[in-house]
C-alpha cells in the first residue's frame, strides 16, 4: 500500500518514535528527526497493509447535566459481564478452599486490568477502531498477528458457560444436582421401590458410595440406578444445547448489538447483585465480611485467632502446597480476563464515544439495516481545541472505569465469595470437592438447609443461571466481533460493501460459531472442561501479552500529545508483568492437567 502515509492526517503522524536508521532527507520546514518519525509510521502502516485513516473532528464529550444515561458507558455493561462464570464457579471454590486471604490477588488483577482498559479505550477514542485492528497495523503485519491471535482465541471457543448454566436450571427441575447418586436425596426404601433394586444393595450403595462407579476397582452401580443418573445428565446436556443456541437470539435481533447487550447486562446487575447483597446482609456473619474484604489488602485471621497481614494461607487449615494454576485462574477471572478486556475498545466505538461517533457500530442481521460501520478509522488533527475535548473524553473514561467498572468488579468477585466462605468452607476442609458446575447448586442447597426454606433453593439457582447464561452471550459477541472488525477493515474485497452490510459478516461468523459450539457440546461432553481449566494460563498470557501490544500501539500510532503518560505506562506494564508472571507460575500444573507433563510425586 505504497504512499499510504501521505494520505494520513497530520495529527496521526505527529511525534512518532525515532528508529535507528538513516533518516530520509527532510522536507522543507521539517527536521530530520521528525522526517524519520514520519517514515517509520509510513513503513509501519505499509507493513501492516491496513487501510489508511481518514480525518474528522473530535466530538464534544458528554456532560453530567445532560443526564445519567448520557455518561453511562461500557463500564456498566462490562461490569455485568465481569460477574461471570469464573466469579460464580471458580471464585467461590477458591475462597472456600483457601479463605479470604487470597482476595488481594483479585484486587491486583482488577487494578492492572483497569489500566489496560483505559489504554485500549484511548486508542478507540482517537481513531474509532477496535484495539484488535490496531494490533494488525504493527509489524510484522496482519498475517503474522492473525496466526498469533487465532491460537489465543482458540481457547475462547469452548462453550463451557452454556454447559454450566444448564446445571442450576436442571437442578431446579429435579430438586437436586443432575446425575447425583440417588441415595443422596432418596431413602433406601424409596429408591428400592422406584427402581426395583433389592433394598440391601441400595443400603450398601448408600453406606459405601465410593465403592461404586466405573473406575478400576469399583463395583458397577445397579443398572436401574445408573439409568436414572444417565437420564438426568442427558436432560442437563440438552438444556445446555438449548441455552447455547438461545444465547444467539439477542445477537441476531434488535438493531445495534451493543445496545441490546447493555440492556441485558443492566438487568443482570440489578437482579444478581441485588439478590446476592440481600443474602450477604441477612445470612453472612460480620466475621466473614471482614475476612473477605480484609483479604483485598492481605489482612485476615491467623492460626492463633489474631488478625494480621499474611498474603498466603497459613495455619492448620492451609493446604500443604499451593495450586498456582488454580490461583492464576482465580486472578484471571477477576474483572474480565483474557481477550475479553479488548472488547472495551469496540464498545467505546459502538457507544459513539470519541471518534467512534464518526465510525459507527455493528448492527444485528435483523433490525440492524440502519446501523453502519465504516471500513476504516477516522482520526482528528491535534489542536488546542481538540486537546481540550480529548482531556474531557479521558476524564469520561476514568469515571466510567473507576466509579462503575471497578466497583462492579469488586462486588462481583466478593459477594459470591462471601456466600461460599460462609456455607461451603467446612465442606472443603472436610475433604469434599465440587466440580465448578456444581458450586451454584451446592450453595443453593446450603442456603435451603440453613433457612429450611425451599424458595432459597430456587432463587439461588435462578441467580446462578442469570450469572452464567448472559455471559455466554457476551463471550460469543466478543469473539465474533474481534474477527468481524478485522475482516471488515483488512479485507479489500469487503470494502465494496456498504457500511450496513457488516451485519452479514458478523452473522456468518456467528453461525459458524453456533455450529462449532453445538458440535463440541454434543460430541465431547465434559472433556472441554479440562481444556477450559488449563486455558486459564492462556488467558493470563493473552492479557499480559496484549498489554505490551497495546502499549506499543499507543506509543507508535498515536500523536505524542495523546499518548499515555508515565502513570498509564506503569499501569499497563504492571498488567503485563502480573499476568505473564501468573501464567508462568501456573504453566506446569496446566501441562499436567492436559497430560503433557507427568504428575509430581
Amino acid at each position: 500500500m505504497a504512499g499510504m502515509a501521505e494520505n494520513q492526517p497530520s495529527g496521526a503522524l505527529a511525534g512518532q518514535p525515532v528508529v535507528d536508521v538513516e533518516p530520509p532527507a527532510a522536507p522543507e520546514g521539517i527536521s530530520a528527526a521528525d522526517a524519520a518519525e514520519l517514515d517509520y509510521e509510513r513503513r509501519e502502516l505499509e507493513s501492516g497493509r491496513m487501510p489508511a485513516w481518514t480525518e474528522g473532528e473530535l466530538p464534544d464529550p458528554p456532560v453530567a447535566r445532560k443526564g445519567v444515561l448520557a455518561i453511562l458507558g461500557p463500564g456498566l455493561m462490562m461490569a455485568g459481564a465481569a460477574i461471570g462464570g469464573g466469579e460464580w464457579l471458580m471464585g467461590p471454590a477458591v475462597t472456600a478452599q483457601y479463605g479470604g486471604v487470597i482476595m488481594w490477588l483479585a484486587l491486583l488483577s482488577i487494578l492492572t486490568q483497569l489500566a489496560y482498559n483505559v489504554e485500549v479505550s484511548r486508542y478507540a477514542l482517537y481513531c474509532g477502531e477496535s484495539i484488535f485492528v490496531g494490533y494488525m497495523r504493527l509489524l510484522p503485519g496482519p498475517r503474522f498477528w492473525t496466526g498469533v491471535y487465532l491460537f489465543v482465541d482458540f481457547f475462547g471457543l469452548w462453550p463451557y458457560l452454556a454447559a454450566n448454566a444448564a446445571v442450576p436450571l436442571a437442578a431446579a427441575i429435579f430438586g437436586h444436582l443432575p446425575g447425583a447418586l440417588p441415595t443422596t436425596y432418596m431413602t433406601p426404601a424409596e429408591l428400592s421401590q422406584k427402581t426395583g433394586v433389592e433394598i440391601a444393595i441400595v443400603q450398601d450403595v448408600a453406606n459405601n458410595p465410593k465403592a461404586y462407579g466405573t473406575a478400576a476397582g469399583q463395583t458397577p452401580l445397579p443398572q436401574p440406578i445408573a439409568d436414572m443418573m444417565t437420564r438426568e445428565t442427558t436432560t442437563r446436556n440438552w438444556l445446555g444445547y438449548a441455552i447455547f443456541a438461545g444465547c444467539f437470539i439477542p445477537l441476531i435481533f434488535g438493531g445495534k448489538i451493543y445496545t441490546v447487550l447493555e440492556r441485558i447486562m443492566v438487568v443482570k446487575v440489578i437482579l444478581v447483585l441485588g439478590y446476592l447483597l440481600f443474602l450477604g446482609i441477612v445470612f453472612v456473619s460480620p466475621g466473614t465480611w471482614a475476612e473477605i474484604f480484609g483479604g483485598f489488602i492481605g489482612l485476615g485471621p491467623k492460626a492463633d485467632g489474631s488478625w494480621g497481614f499474611g498474603f498466603l494461607p497459613s495455619g492448620p487449615n492451609a493446604p500443604k502446597k499451593l495450586d498456582w494454576a488454580l490461583l492464576g485462574a482465580f486472578a484471571a477471572i477477576a474483572g474480565q480476563g483474557g481477550m475479553n478486556n479488548s472488547q472495551f475498545s469496540s464498545y467505546v466505538r459502538d457507544r459513539g464515544w470519541g471518534m467512534g461517533r464518526h465510525v459507527g457500530a455493528i448492527g444485528s442481521v435483523v433490525g440492524g439495516r440502519h446501523v453502519r460501520l465504516a471500513h476504516t478509522g477516522k482520526v482528528f488533527p491535534v489542536t488546542q481545541e481538540s486537546l481540550a475535548k480529548w482531556k474531557g473524553w479521558l476524564r469520561h473514561i476514568y469515571r466510567d472505569q473507576w466509579a462503575i467498572w471497578f466497583v462492579g468488579c469488586i462486588l462481583g468477585v466478593a459477594i459470591p465469595a462471601l456466600i461460599s466462605l460462609q456455607y461451603l468452607r467446612d465442606d472443603f476442609l472436610a475433604g469434599q470437592t465440587f466440580k465448578g458446575d456444581e458450586v451454584a447448586a451446592k450453595t443453593a442447597e446450603a442456603l435451603r438447609n440453613e433457612t429450611n426454606n425451599q424458595a432459597y433453593w430456587f432463587m439461588t439457582l435462578l441467580c446462578g443461571f442469570l450469572v452464567l447464561a448472559p455471559n455466554q452471550i457476551t463471550a460469543a459477541d466478543g469473539l465474533i466481533r474481534r474477527w468481524t472488525e478485522l475482516l471488515w477493515t483488512g479485507n479489500k474485497k469487503l470494502h465494496r460493501l456498504e457500511g450496513n452490510k457488516v451485519r452479514y459478516v458478523y452473522f456468518a461468523l456467528l453461525t459458524a460459531y453456533l455450529i462449532w459450539g453445538l458440535a463440541i457440546l454434543v460430541y465431547t461432553g465434559d472433556k472441554p472442561l479440562t481444556i477450559v481449566k488449563a486455558s486459564g494460563v492462556i488467558m493470563n498470557f493473552a492479557l499480559g501479552f496484549t498489554a505490551v501490544h497495546t502499549l506499543v500501539v499507543n506509543l507508535v500510532l498515536l500523536p505524542k500529545e495523546l499518548r499515555p503518560g508515565w502513570l498509564g505506562r506503569i499501569g499497563i506494564t504492571a498488567c503485563a508483568v502480573f499476568f505473564l508472571g501468573i501464567a508462568w507460575l501456573g504453566l506446569p500444573q496446566a501441562l499436567r492437567d492436559l497430560g503433557l507433563m507427568s504428575p509430581t510425586p
